[in-house]
């Protein structure tokens, strides 16, 4: 833990996070007192580490700031914490915190000496001192932070970046040129979000929460993820996890009267013949926007 001292806003040991209470419907876990969207549990961490890979493979890196040798990094919202794990070999000098709601799942024992994870919901602020990261990611929380919410967090952010430092942020925008099923499934996943106060087309202005904390050299740049059989390994599995993640929100979505059971299932059954048809899924996609900016 001495690697970390300099973390600490008033503190000589990392404060205490009481444990997310878990609730089930149907047969995932939910958050219960948190307003994202997609459970806690084994299936979705198998998800997040397909969704990390996928993402991975399109950009072909782990990240799109221009970093140089950046000491301290912070993930929020780091799930599996496999993103940290990798980034602290390509890294191995740099202090990496990984911070998420629930503590990753990876194994302690295995955790290299320069990676930390902390338990902390970002909706309470983070318990770090001033200016003391110099790259700070965050990408795929579109889910968890309500409009009302997104530029305070934002703006939390760039309190603890250092002069210089660099910010990414990436979201999914809704899916594109989708199938019946597909598309309806995608509509219900809005109006979840919009119960909850979150707007799952939110990802196309990041770029703008960037400004209005008042950072500078901000840029957004926009990848198409394609979706289906159509376009190979890639497209396949891309449409694994769309499926997956469509999955994951039908006990909710239910729950909230947005769709019948029947309704539900008959509707992902039909996006399934659809992504697995190349003529159905041709041009489908999923855009995803990545927008970066430097604290001044």
């Amino acid at each position: 833990m001495g690697l970390f001292q300099w973390l600490w806003k008033g503190h000589t040991h990392p404060p205490t996070e009481q444990s997310e209470q878990l609730v089930t419907q149907g047969n995932r876990a939910y958050i219960k007192a948190a307003p994202y969207l997609l459970p806690k549990d084994d299936q979705e961490i198998d998800r997040l580490d397909l969704q990390h890979y996928i993402f991975r493979y399109m950009l072909h890196e782990n990240y799109v700031a221009p970093l140089q040798s950046p000491n301290r990094i912070l993930d929020v919202g780091c799930g599996t914490g496999r993103w940290a794990l990798e980034m602290a070999e390509t890294f191995p000098d740099s202090d990496i915190v990984g911070l998420d709601i629930i503590k990753p799942s990876q194994d302690m024992a295995q955790r290299p000496r320069n990676v930390l994870f902390l338990q902390r919901d970002i909706l309470k602020g983070l318990p770090f001192t001033d200016q003391i990261f110099d790259y700070i990611h965050m990408r795929f929380l579109l889910g968890a932070l309500p409009m009302a919410d997104f530029q305070r967090v934002v703006n939390e952010l760039r309190r603890v970046m250092k002069p210089g430092a660099w910010i990414e942020l990436a979201e999914p925008g809704p899916v594109a040129n989708a199938g019946v099923g597909l598309e309806t499934l995608w509509t219900w996943l809005m109006e979840l979000g919009s119960r909850k106060g979150i707007d799952m087309k939110a990802g196309k202005r990041l770029d703008r929460f960037l400004r209005e904390a008042g950072l500078s050299n901000v840029t957004r740049k926009e990848i198409n993820f394609p979706v289906g059989v159509y376009a190979g390994q890639a497209g396949e599995l891309t449409a694994r996890n769309l499926l997956s993640l469509l999955e994951a929100v039908r006990e909710p979505i239910i729950a909230l009267k947005i769709a019948s059971a029947q309704d539900y299932d008959m509707m992902y059954a039909k996006a399934k013949t659809e992504l697995a048809n190349p003529q159905d899924s041709r041009n489908c996609f999923a855009p995803m926007y990545i927008a970066i900016a430097q604290q001044s």
